[in-house]
């Protein structure tokens, strides 16, 4: 299987995950961790591998790519910033 099919059934699976485990971010740790950890694999990815004009473009596209919906991305990144220092995600790692 070449790279380009790959890295799309990644970022589906990514979107599936997602789907599952936001609605409970609320009453699950485990849910939590891994929707911030998904939250930083999109905006690293939107980061390091597109090369778009603006940064939201890039966003966009990835979250797109990834099936997330924004207002869910959105909300989950209130709850990065008021959990940074619970949750020491690495950045850049993907």
């Amino acid at each position: 299987m070449d790279a380009v099919v790959m890295n799309s059934l990644q970022d589906r699976n990514i979107g599936t995950v997602w789907a599952e485990h936001f609605p409970k971010y609320h009453t699950s740790e485990a849910s939590r961790a891994l929707c911030l950890t998904i939250f930083n694999i999109a905006q690293n990815k939107a980061q390091i591998t597109l090369r778009l004009a603006g940064s939201a473009d890039k966003l966009n596209y990835v979250l797109e790519t990834l099936g997330i919906p924004q207002n869910q991305f959105q909300e989950m990144k209130s709850v990065n910033l008021f959990r940074k220092g619970k949750y020491r995600l690495c950045e850049r790692t993907f």
